[in-house]
């Protein structure tokens, strides 16, 4: 089953910044390390269906907007903390990710997961200098809408239509 985007939520999920208090990042990470353990732990499947709860509280994993530089205090959310340790944990099985873009419609909220998942692996092996795998850049399906919206007024993201296309611009220096 898959959990639509409402049309009210677009702009709500394209302009996010992270967490609005220090005060609630505190709260959100209590026990973080633990949590977020067993939350990866298990297959990737596994993992997938412990962690989507999380994800569906926020709408997405990613938690800070491309139409907006990082404010001067960003505190990340617990769902984007879970993305990048489960995207540390699972990456050599990415093409699950890939596959839930198969799986789920576009405007639904695991495809748009999905999809900032991909980003958040492209980020991180980026970062970790290690080989990118090509087949994120051949990735054929269309960008959702809330990510076009994120980034219609961002130069570097102009006439991005597909993931793939977009994780190739990210892989390149795109914000």
């Amino acid at each position: 089953m898959s959990h639509p985007i409402s049309i009210s939520d677009y702009k709500r999920l394209s302009h996010l910044l992270g967490v609005a208090s220090f005060d609630e990042w505190k709260r959100q990470m209590e026990n973080q390390d633990q949590w977020i353990a067993e939350s990866i732990s298990g297959t990737v499947d596994e993992a997938w269906q412990k962690c989507l709860p999380t994800w569906l509280d926020l709408g997405r994993v990613r938690d800070l907007s491309h139409a907006y530089a990082p404010p001067p205090r960003y505190w990340p959310t617990r769902a984007r903390n879970l993305g990048l340790a489960f995207v540390k944990e699972h990456w050599p099985r990415y093409q699950f990710i890939i596959d839930q873009l198969r799986l789920f419609p576009v405007d639904s909220h695991e495809f748009l997961c999905a999809v900032d998942l991909l980003e958040i692996l492209v980020d991180w092996i980026d970062q970790s200098e290690m080989e990118m795998p090509s087949t994120l850049f051949a990735i054929d399906v269309p960008l959702p809408a809330v990510v076009k919206l994120e980034i219609q007024h961002v130069p570097e993201y102009q006439d991005m239509k597909t993931v793939g296309a977009f994780l190739r611009r990210i892989h390149e220096g795109g914000r």
